[in-house]
């Protein structure tokens, strides 16, 4: 309807009487109100109370309770204030920035995440080596004799006859053995046996070894037949890179002063 075009404002003669005399208005006559067409009558336009406005567009409603002007308003300012809020290209958009916010947040707690188990497995894998590496260096470093076994053998085996840490120096048998990725120890006052069954018994130091490529776990220096050197990898996990343990003992006994080193009742 035309009607819903229009904004209707009232305007009573109390309303106008109120206002400067420089934009009074007459009093209404026949319910109807009158318009001063002394300032801007050159334009074309009427004033109003003070408001401009154009005389084709100027509806006046005859109500007879009160006296009542319309004056039109943009469509479009209406349309606008009854849509106000978001539109469905709005909302969409922010959907998908949304959604990207949310890939970049996860992504990245995700390498966190990932960050920090490799971190622990790398821990994990250097703490088994260096249990291994301490355990060897300790027995070789107080060895007055050394043994390994030979070259490509299974299991690989390293014999020492070595003094225990206590006050006084008691002698024994220390022995340790490689084999499908287990290295394992153990003690004896006399000789140790070393056949698969009884080795399987031994003290297990570390799993998920392996030896160095082209290099036995055990390796006797042929230079120096006091010193052991020590070389593994550890896994941290399939795929990832191996943690490396290399390391050289030398026993700090003395050389006996005549005759080969006491290896008994050990080897």
């Amino acid at each position: 309807m035309r009607s819903s075009q229009y904004l209707r404002g009232r305007v009573s003669a109390g309303d106008c009487h109120r206002r400067s005399r420089r934009d009074l208005c007459a009093r209404p006559l026949g319910g109807l109100p009158r318009v001063d067409l002394s300032r801007d009558g050159s334009r074309k336009r009427v004033r109003l109370c003070g408001r401009i406005v154009d005389p084709a567009n100027l509806r006046i409603d005859t109500n007879p309770r009160d006296s009542a002007v319309t004056v039109p308003v943009n469509k479009y300012t209406r349309t606008r204030a009854f849509n106000a809020g978001f539109t469905l290209i709005e909302l969409l958009i922010y959907m998908v920035l949304a959604v990207i916010v949310l890939l970049i947040v996860g992504g990245l707690l995700i390498n966190s995440l990932a960050t920090e188990r490799t971190v622990s497995d790398a821990t994990q894998a250097s703490n088994s080596g260096q249990l291994v590496s301490r355990s060897v260096g300790q027995g070789v470093r107080n060895a007055s004799a050394i043994w390994t076994s030979p070259l490509n053998a299974i299991p690989e085996l390293l014999i020492v006859r070595t003094a225990g840490s206590g006050a006084e120096q008691t002698w024994r048998c220390q022995a340790w053995s490689y084999k499908d990725g287990q290295v394992r120890t153990t003690t004896s006052a006399g000789i140790i046996p070393t056949a698969a069954g009884d080795i399987a018994t031994w003290t297990l130091l570390g799993d998920g070894m392996a030896p160095v490529s082209g290099s036995p776990v055990f390796r006797k220096n042929p230079l120096n037949g006091r010193r052991v050197d020590l070389g593994l990898d550890v896994s941290t996990g399939p795929g990832k890179k191996p943690v490396r343990i290399s390391t050289s003992s030398t026993s700090r006994q003395p050389l006996p002063a005549s005759g080969p080193d006491v290896s008994l009742p050990c080897f």
